[in-house]
């Protein structure tokens, strides 16, 4: 038997507060959306009512796409109707909310373990032996120590960390989705930015996209080709979500922040 066909599979998130969130999956399919009878439900207008579905079968985790409004995406490319092998540290984006999936061994039965462990170390008693005494709790290695999880049954509404996005035109496979989790999200070639394109017009460090008091802001960083927002050549632009169209070398990108 494979190692994952004796674990447990599940999604891994944040909530809006930036706790970790634990989402196990049942063996079988598991839908994801905002309607009641999903099995993981949440609470988000970016989600469709029955947005992807995940199935874990025989050790394999495989995913797609419902036909959802915003699509899917596992690794930032968008998921069709046909389900696609998934693997752990895979990351899947559903909406505007990044889930992780990891293998997990589930915890063994405590009341089983504590018999177990009971009656292999009771000893005949005589007569004249005291009769058996509850031990303090404090003192009882027979119980077991547990992390403590922040865990969600599965369809509980959940109210998830989400965050804006860029979304990288012009590609044959369609649209690619990145989250931006960054005050800072640093753009280029080189493979140290949080979106290193594949395009040799574009620099090693073209521009960044930061948090600033006054919004959402792209600034050039000294690229050959430069930086264009709605064809206009820009050295620092204030982005109006879900509108402007980015062009950093030959590769369009457009900023987009989550529906409230």
């Amino acid at each position: 038997m494979s190692e994952s066909k004796r674990l447990t599979a599940r999604l891994v998130a944040a909530d809006d507060q930036g706790r970790r969130i634990e989402l196990p999956l049942r063996e079988g399919p598991n839908r994801i959306g905002r309607a009641p009878h999903c099995e993981i439900q949440f609470d988000d207008p970016e989600c469709s009512r029955e947005h992807a579905l995940v199935t874990v079968a025989d050790g394999r985790i495989s995913v797609r796409d419902l036909g959802s409004e915003n699509a899917t995406f596992l690794n930032h490319h968008p998921l069709g109707t046909a389900d696609e092998a998934a693997a752990a540290g895979d990351e899947l984006i559903v909406g505007v909310i990044a889930l992780t999936f990891e293998w997990f061994a589930p915890p063994v039965d405590d009341s089983a373990t504590m018999v177990n462990a009971m009656q292999a170390r009771r000893r005949p008693r005589g007569a004249d032996d005291e009769p058996d005494r509850p031990r303090p709790a404090e003192l009882d290695e027979t119980r077991l120590l547990r992390p403590e999880e922040v865990a969600l049954e599965p369809g509980r509404r959940q109210r998830l960390a989400r965050f804006p996005f860029i979304e990288v035109f012009g590609e044959s496979a369609g649209a690619r989705r990145f989250l931006m989790r960054q005050a800072a999200f640093t753009i280029g070639r080189a493979p140290d930015n949080h979106l290193a394109l594949v395009d040799k017009l574009v620099s090693g460090h073209h521009a960044v996209i930061r948090h600033t008091a006054e919004g959402y802001v792209i600034e050039d960083l000294g690229s050959r080709n430069g930086l264009f927002v709605n064809n206009q050549k820009v050295q620092r632009h204030r982005l109006t979500p879900n509108l402007d169209t980015i062009l950093v070398g030959d590769t369009r990108l457009r900023f987009s922040l989550p529906r409230e």
